[in-house]
């Protein structure tokens, strides 16, 4: 799974989820910021669960600003959950988590 990134989607209430599985780096977010954008013309409300990623780089913050960035502009909402481990100091460092609405799991989702 090195270098790779998978999804998957479901709905939680009104939210459509998208979980990013393995990495979110150079390599994969090309791919990730796709798939996110595709998700956030399907509905009002996008969270990304980022439990299972192990990994994200500056290019994956950028993915994270861009969706934050067009749903603003779109009038849509956007959060990030159940982000753990490395990415959470990654999110929290970089003060990422000033700029998008953080939950700790997906039942907080509303």
């Amino acid at each position: 799974m090195a270098n790779s990134v998978e999804f998957e989607a479901k709905n939680v209430g009104d939210w459509n989820v998208v979980s990013f599985i393995g990495r979110v780096d150079t390599i994969t977010a090309p791919q990730a910021e796709e798939r996110s954008m595709e998700e956030l013309g399907k509905t009002n409300k996008l969270a990304l669960n980022l439990s299972q990623l192990s990994y994200i780089s500056s290019a994956g913050l950028r993915v994270l600003l861009r969706l934050a960035k067009q749903s603003k502009k779109d009038g849509k909402e956007f959060a990030v959950c159940s982000v753990t481990g490395i990415v959470r100091e990654v999110l929290e460092e970089s003060g990422m988590d000033s700029l998008i609405t953080l939950y700790d799991d997906e039942s907080e989702l509303k």
